[in-house]
């Protein structure tokens, strides 16, 4: 008899490289292990401002570093820890390497003492003074994450969103390639055992029914391969492509979301972004 639909052996070596993938989340996962924000806050809450300036430094070094909206946090509050120690000079760097992130940062002067307020405004008149003329635009400047974005969702769809600061879309992404990679397996299982079936069936009527379930099935691998695929490369383009949300607009990251859709055999997604 012959075998219409080879591959099966391909096929596994596809799986291989996808569970392959998804064993660098465990990377992630650790990274995720770093001081965060929320940390130093808590530290500078209690007045630990020599543990604010080490758990700082220590964020900003990690691997991979801090979003560019967290960023802007640490340094502000490197620079409040430094200011309450004295350190007034380092403090002003502190303030600069924000304000180069955010330009538009401001402190709320009920939570903030007058003269880190003061401080603050001192540097973003230097910085003003330094600008060139107008019409020559600002000085160029590279902070961009969208290479570190790039490579961690080809590791690993999403991962790059999530780097950049786009929970949302990083979640939507996850979700959809968690449903999408199981029911690829679950089809390619079943596939197997139908082919098995098919081969083995002796009674016409058998032979029919194996065989429109090994193709459907045959089919349904398929499509699946091609849309996690189609939702790989979309996660990588995007991460290369988008930029990162703007440093300190917190609940204003446009919602996007991908939604698997299932007409009979055929598996498509829809794409659905909420302003």
């Amino acid at each position: 008899m012959i075998r219409l639909f080879p591959g099966r052996k391909f096929f596994g070596l596809v799986c291989i490289c996808v569970v392959s993938g998804l064993a660098a989340s465990q990377s992630f996962t650790q990274d995720m292990a770093t001081p965060g924000v929320e940390a130093i806050k808590a530290a500078y809450n209690q007045f630990r401002y020599a543990e604010v300036i080490s758990l700082s430094l220590q964020s900003l070094a990690s691997t991979p570093p801090p979003n560019t909206r967290e960023k802007v946090e640490i340094y502000t509050y490197l620079a409040f820890a430094r200011v309450s120690l004295g350190q007034n000079e380092v403090a002003r760097k502190d303030f600069e390497a924000a304000l180069e992130l955010d330009p538009k940062l401001a402190l709320d002067p009920v939570y903030v003492s007058p003269k880190i307020i003061v401080l603050l405004n001192e540097v973003k008149q230097q910085i003003q003074a330094r600008l060139p003329e107008e019409g020559q635009g600002p000085p160029a400047r590279l902070d961009d994450v969208r290479a570190g974005a790039a490579w961690r969702s080809l590791v690993l769809p999403g991962w790059g969103q999530w780097y950049k600061g786009q929970r949302g879309k990083a979640a939507a992404i996850f979700a959809v390639q968690a449903v999408q990679i199981s029911t690829l397996i679950y089809s390619h299982i079943k596939v197997g055992q139908h082919h098995d079936a098919y081969v083995e069936a002796r009674d016409p009527a058998d032979i029919e029914a194996a065989y429109k379930k090994y193709t459907s099935f045959y089919k349904r691998r398929s499509y699946l391969a091609v849309s996690t695929a189609a939702v790989w490369l979309y996660a990588h383009i995007d991460a290369a492509l988008t930029a990162s949300p703007a440093p300190g607009a917190r609940g204003t990251e446009t919602s996007a979301r991908l939604q698997p859709k299932v007409r009979g055999d055929l598996l498509g997604l829809n794409y659905v972004i909420d302003f």
